[in-house]
C-alpha cells in the first residue's frame, strides 16, 4: 500500500507548477563543492524501500503531457518536451547502501528536452529533522566532486490539523537528464519560498 501521507501532499500536483516558470533570465551557474552542501538523507524507512517502490519508467510522446508520481516525488513532462517518443527512467538514490541521498539518477543520461520537465520532492517536516526548508535546493551532480545549484521553489503548505503538519515541496525544472539531488546549501539568487 502506498503511503497516504505522501499522496496527500500531492493533491492537485500540477497546480503548484504555475509559479515555477522559466522567466528567461537565467542566473549565472553556481558551482559548489561537496563540502559546501549538506545532502538530504531519506528517512530510514524510505531509504529501506526497494527499487520497485521508488524507481520509475515513463514513456514521453511529442504531443502528449506525461506525469509520474511515486511516494514523495513527481515528474511532469509538458506536451512538446520531446521530438520523438522517448522512454525515461529514474533510479532512486535513496537506496544506495554507501550514501543514501534524496535524489534521482535520470536516464537516458544527457537527454535534452525542448520544454523543461518539472520535478518536485515532498517532505514532511519531521523528515527534515530541523533543517531550514528555505535552504533546500535541487543540485545537479556533475559526478566530479562539483554540484550545480538549480533554481528551485520551496513551498511550505499549511498544516491540516493536529498531528498532520504541512508538507514542504521543493520544485525545479530540468532541461536535460543526469543525476539530481536535494541539498541544503546557499540557495541560488532566484530561489523562492512560499
Amino acid at each position: 500500500m502506498r503511503h497516504p501521507k505522501y499522496l496527500l501532499a500531492l493533491v492537485l500536483p500540477l497546480a503548484f507548477f504555475s509559479g515555477c516558470a522559466n522567466t528567461g533570465d537565467e542566473p549565472a551557474t553556481q558551482l559548489l563543492q561537496a563540502d559546501q552542501l549538506q545532502f538530504v538523507a531519506p528517512p530510514a524507512a524510505k531509504a529501506a524501500q526497494t527499487d520497485t517502490w521508488m524507481d520509475f519508467s515513463l514513456t514521453l510522446h511529442p504531443n502528449r503531457p506525461a506525469t509520474v508520481v511515486v511516494p514523495g516525488f513527481l515528474l511532469h513532462a509538458p506536451r512538446g518536451a520531446v521530438e520523438q517518443t522517448l522512454t525515461i527512467t529514474g533510479d532512486w538514490c535513496g537506496d544506495d547502501a554507501q550514501d543514501p541521498v534524496v535524489g534521482y539518477d535520470f536516464a537516458p543520461d544527457g537527454s535534452e528536452f525542448l520544454v523543461p520537465l518539472r520535478v518536485m520532492f515532498v517532505f514532511l517536516p519531521q523528515s527534515l529533522e530541523g533543517l531550514d526548508p528555505a535552504r533546500l535546493t535541487w543540485v545537479l551532480d556533475h559526478e566530479d566532486g562539483t554540484y550545480e545549484v538549480i533554481p528551485s521553489e520551496v513551498q511550505v503548505l499549511p498544516a491540516h490539523g493536529p498531528g498532520n503538519p504541512g508538507a514542504v515541496r521543493v520544485l525545479a525544472q530540468v532541461e536535460h537528464f543526469s543525476r539530481y539531488l536535494i541539498a541544503i546549501g546557499p540557495p541560488p539568487d532566484n530561489n523562492t519560498t512560499r
